[in-house]
């Protein structure tokens, strides 16, 4: 989740650049930018013997919820998540059908990569400390 002071469109715009250059191109069917939910396509990794899998891209942006003494918080919240399926079956090959495809969590690596992106656009520290600061 990141929180970020600036117009919705800008938000929307700079979001949407990030997923299209990582290869989550938005499904138009799915997304609804007067709703604030953006959903891309699914983006293939195909591979035989049951190796292959896919992944798409699930955003909202909403406006944060009031603090606990009430203050009311600027900016959009952009919640996002990185979903995953994999082919379980090795007899579909290189064309598996949909029905071939079984959820398989999140793809935190993507999600970690998208996020530190999000976070430089709009202004914010990484987030993430190089391992040579980190404790062992």
């Amino acid at each position: 989740m990141v929180v970020v002071d600036r117009p919705f469109g800008e938000i929307w715009d700079g979001f949407v650049e990030i997923a299209e250059r990582q290869g989550y191109a938005a499904d138009l069917q799915e997304t609804d930018r007067g709703l604030r939910k953006y959903t891309s396509r699914w983006r293939e990794a195909p591979a035989p013997f049951g190796m292959g899998s896919r992944s798409r891209l699930v955003a909202r942006f909403e406006r944060p919820e009031p603090g606990p003494d009430g203050e009311v918080l600027e900016g959009w919240m952009l919640e996002f998540h990185v979903q995953r399926q994999v082919v379980k079956n090795m007899s579909p090959g290189f064309e598996p059908k949909e029905r071939d495809w079984s959820d398989s969590g999140q793809d935190r690596t993507r999600e970690d990569v998208l996020y530190g992106q999000i976070r430089l656009r709009f202004g914010h520290e990484l987030g993430v400390s190089p391992t040579y600061r980190q404790s062992k």
